[in-house]
C-alpha cells in the first residue's frame, strides 16, 4: 500500500520509512552546517552601547586629567615690568624690609615720566617665598594699564600702606573692608591714590576709625603700615591714579628681580 501523501509514490511505505531511517542517521552523525544567524540588533540598543562606550572614554578621560600632575612653571630669572601676564617666584624675585625698599627704590610717583612704582604691599605669612601671578589689567576708561592684579595670595598674609597719607574706607565695611583707597599728594598737591581690592581683611589693631564723614571714613595712615590680614586665598587688586598717570608697575632691584617684603 502507498500513502497518498508518499513524496515519491515508486517507493512502498517501508521503503520510504527506511530511507528516512537512514537519512536522520546521517544527519546526526553529520549535522549539516547552519548559515551564521545575523542579528539585527535594533537601533535603540546599539545606541545605547555606543554611549555607554563613549562615557567609558570620556569617564578614563577626565580620571586621568584629574590625577595626573601639575606642570611646572617655568619662572625666567628677571621679571619683566612691562608684561601683561607674568610670574613671581624665588628665581625672578629679591626680598627685602619695607625700609631698605624705601631706602634704595624709586620713588611712588614720577612726574617727569608719569610713573608710579609700588612693591607687592604684602608681608607674606611663615615669611614664605611666594608665587604669585601677576596681570597688568586696562581701565575701561582710558585704556590705561593702571591696574595690577596680584594672585596667589593667603590667609593670614598682611596687607600694607605704601604711603604716608589717609586711607579712606566706606561707612559700614570698616570692620571687613574689600575696598579701600590710600591717599596723598605729590610736591605740587596734586592727589596721588592707590585703590586696593582684596576678598576681604581681618583690620588690624592699629586701624581705628574714629572720624565717620556721611558715607566715608579716613584716617591718617603711615608707610608700611599694616593695615590687615587676607581672610581667604584671594588675589589683590591695585589700581593707581595720578595726574595723566601713563605707566603703572611692580618695583624691580637693579638686577631686574621683582621686590618682595619681608
Amino acid at each position: 500500500m502507498k500513502p497518498e501523501n508518499n513524496p515519491n509514490p515508486n517507493l512502498t511505505e517501508a521503503e520510504l520509512s527506511e530511507q528516512q531511517r537512514k537519512e536522520a542517521i546521517k544527519n546526526f552523525i553529520n549535522p549539516p552546517k547552519k548559515p551564521p544567524v545575523k542579528r539585527n540588533w535594533p537601533k535603540k540598543v546599539r545606541w545605547l552601547a555606543g554611549s555607554v562606550l563613549v562615557i567609558g572614554v570620556l569617564v578614563a578621560v577626565v580620571v586621568y586629567e584629574t590625577n595626573k600632575p601639575p606642570k611646572p612653571v617655568l619662572i625666567p630669572s628677571m621679571f619683566d615690568v612691562s608684561a601683561l601676564k607674568s610670574v613671581i617666584g624665588a628665581n625672578d624675585s629679591v626680598q627685602m624690609t619695607f625700609d631698605d625698599y624705601v631706602a634704595s627704590a624709586p620713588p611712588l610717583w614720577v612726574e617727569e615720566n608719569r610713573t608710579m612704582t609700588v612693591p607687592v604691599p604684602i608681608l607674606f605669612n611663615d615669611n614664605r617665598i611666594p608665587t604669585l601671578s601677576i596681570k597688568k589689567i586696562e581701565s575701561q576708561f582710558d585704556g590705561t594699564l593702571n591696574r595690577i592684579s596680584v594672585d596667589g595670595l593667603e590667609p593670614g598674609d598682611a596687607v600694607l600702606s605704601l604711603i604716608e597719607g589717609e586711607i579712606e574706607i566706606t561707612q559700614g565695611d570698616e570692620y571687613n573692608p574689600n575696598i579701600f583707597t590710600l591717599y596723598t599728594s605729590d610736591a605740587q598737591g596734586h592727589d596721588i591714590d592707590i585703590m586696593y581690592l582684596t576678598g576681604g581683611l581681618e583690620l588690624d589693631p592699629s586701624i581705628i576709625f574714629d572720624k565717620p564723614v556721611i558715607n566715608f571714613i579716613r584716617i591718617p595712615i603711615k608707610k608700611g603700615q599694616v593695615i590687615g590680614k587676607m581672610l581667604t586665598s584671594d588675589k589683590l587688586e591695585l589700581i593707581g591714579n595720578a595726574p595723566l598717570l601713563t605707566t603703572f608697575n611692580l618695583a624691580v632691584n637693579p638686577g631686574n628681580k621683582a621686590i618682595l617684603l619681608k
